[in-house]
């Protein structure tokens, strides 16, 4: 029985750290995407260094723009706040034994939350994540 349960236990933690594992690849795919706009910018930004490229859009344009601009703040304040809570999340999967009185990385007391909110708080990270997902895609469409 406690050879089972300690396979359970094994089982869960693997499959917590493959988890992880992917989303930080998924992170790293973010960032790098991030990392190639953020080039982009600079290029545009001194082909324009010398113009002032705002005189030359219509009011409408600017609108866009600003519409544009305020959806992109919201998207990347949404995007810190999901890696701040997978960095906590990771944080407490990844104690050191001794700071924590369970040795078991998959366990409810390790995380402070209950198998079922658990669940609940993994649902709503992986429903964020789409929803940040579809807004990125809108924002390169447009």
């Amino acid at each position: 029985m406690m050879k089972a349960n300690r396979l359970l236990m094994k089982a869960n933690r693997s499959l917590k750290i493959r988890q992880l594992k992917a989303k930080l690849v998924q992170v790293k795919k973010l960032l790098e995407i991030e990392k190639q706009r953020g080039k982009v910018v600079n290029q545009v930004k001194k082909v324009w260094q010398d113009k002032k490229w705002w005189e030359e859009m219509s009011y409408q344009q600017l609108e866009h723009l600003k519409v544009t601009l305020l959806n992109l703040k919201a998207i990347v304040t949404k995007y810190f706040h999901l890696v701040i809570r997978v960095d906590e999340i990771a944080q407490r999967l990844f104690r050191s034994p001794g700071s924590s009185s369970s040795t078991d990385l998959g366990s409810s007391s390790s995380t402070g939350l209950s198998h079922e909110n658990q669940q609940l708080v993994e649902a709503k990270a992986r429903e964020q994540n789409a929803r940040l997902m579809h807004a990125q895609d809108q924002v390169i469409v447009e």
